[in-house]
């Protein structure tokens, strides 16, 4: 599925995904965010160590947008505006890591804008990796959109096998 601001609002139902980013296989902490927690840690005699979940099996998708059917049947315009704000400002995010932090601040004074640029610098390589190339934002692949659900379900002690994931995904070609 391709979703955009451009998505006509037809294609989405069943609690549908409107748009995602990823886990990578491999995440590096930015030196910044590092030293910033190093600093914490040194007072505690202890060293931070990344732990990516892929290291650990864990190959999914990391953030999705969900709608109810209710949103979708009666307010897709809403979604679209949503939709087209989130690209936009994930974008600008990306692009200006310290534009971001400035804009957070700005809305919550009680931010440490320094930790929200170390934050946001540190979050790129998850929503832009080989798997976002790949796929492109908004797109679902069969396989990864399993991994992921199995995932989610033996977390919450669910039956992975009581729910195929690819049934609450709208597609539209």
């Amino acid at each position: 599925m391709k979703c955009d601001a451009s998505c006509k609002p037809s294609f989405f139902s069943k609690s549908s995904c409107f748009g995602k980013r990823f886990f990578g296989k491999a995440f590096n902490l930015t030196k910044p965010l590092k030293a910033a927690y190093d600093a914490v840690l040194a007072e505690t005699g202890k060293t931070l160590k990344v732990l990516p979940w892929s290291d650990f099996g864990y190959e999914g998708y990391g953030l999705s947008i969900f709608a109810s059917d209710t949103m979708l049947a009666e307010r897709p315009e809403v979604l679209a505006r949503f939709l087209d704000a989130y690209t936009k400002a994930t974008e600008a995010a990306i692009a200006a890591p310290a534009g971001a932090a400035a804009a957070l601040k700005k809305m919550v004074p009680e931010v440490d804008e320094a930790t929200a640029v170390d934050q946001w610098t540190a979050s790129i390589p998850l929503m832009e990796n080989e798997i976002s190339e790949r796929d492109g934002m908004g797109a679902f692949d069969p396989e990864l959109l399993a991994t992921t659900w199995d995932w989610v379900a033996r977390s919450l002690d669910l039956d992975p096998a009581s729910l195929d994931p690819a049934s609450v995904i709208a597609t539209v070609e």
